[in-house]
């Protein structure tokens, strides 16, 4: 579960970080003091906006590249845990090997695509490259939908192991209780045992016969 919640949060995390990363880009170009407001001046507000969308643009094609490994191992990591969690349970292993197989797609095809004709546009002007510019905006497509189907069976995993970890907890109980009863019961029969014994043998130290019959077998010990 702990694995699970690493891979959902981050890559929440990282969704909101490109988001951010892009707005810097004009908050940057607003600057409050007059220093800045002079060096973007100097340099061009246009030119300014292309270097900064392109320093950003790099940030994140960097973080999403380094994010693919952590998944890989992540997914491994997942696929191992779910194996021994589940009891090789066939659903939970298939949805682990698709995760694993969703991210080899996203950070061996996808991803290079995307850095190779992200860096191809980022100084081209709007009117260039209009072919590239789709099949940029294709491949962001794509490695859009592999991350919602990923999130999707991440949450398909958590709902499981939530529903597993509830019926372990039903099991344990009525074991427990099983238990109670059982115990319950024994101690009932064993004073019921000890109590038949202890009439028993009140009986024979009160009975003459076995009196006399221990007193003769004393007799014949001794001689």
């Amino acid at each position: 579960m702990l694995l699970v919640g690493i891979w959902l949060g981050a890559g929440l995390f990282l969704i909101w970080m490109v988001r951010e990363q892009f707005n810097t880009v004009d908050r940057a170009l607003k600057p409050t003091t007059r220093v800045g407001e002079q060096a973007v001046n100097d340099i061009g507000v246009e030119r300014a906006r292309v270097f900064l969308r392109y320093h950003g643009a790099e940030q994140v094609r960097s973080s999403l590249y380094q994010w693919g490994f952590a998944q890989l191992v992540l997914g491994g990591f997942l696929l191992v845990v779910l194996l021994f969690a589940t009891n090789a349970n066939k659903l939970m292993t298939g949805v682990a090997v698709a995760l694993l197989a969703l991210t080899a797609l996203q950070h061996f095809l996808v991803m290079p695509r995307i850095t190779e004709l992200g860096r191809a546009l980022d100084f081209a002007n709007v009117d260039e490259m209009r072919d590239e510019r789709r099949g940029y905006w294709n491949y962001e497509r794509t490695y859009s939908y592999l991350d919602l189907a990923k999130f999707s069976l991440l949450l398909l995993v958590a709902a499981r192991l939530v529903v597993s970890s509830g019926e372990r907890r039903r099991r344990r109980r009525k074991s427990s209780e099983l238990d109670m009863i059982d115990d319950a019961q024994n101690g009932h029969v064993d004073r019921r045992v000890r109590t038949s014994h202890r009439r028993h043998r009140g009986e024979a130290l009160g009975g003459e016969e076995d009196e006399v019959a221990d007193t003769g077998v004393d007799g014949v010990e001794r001689d």
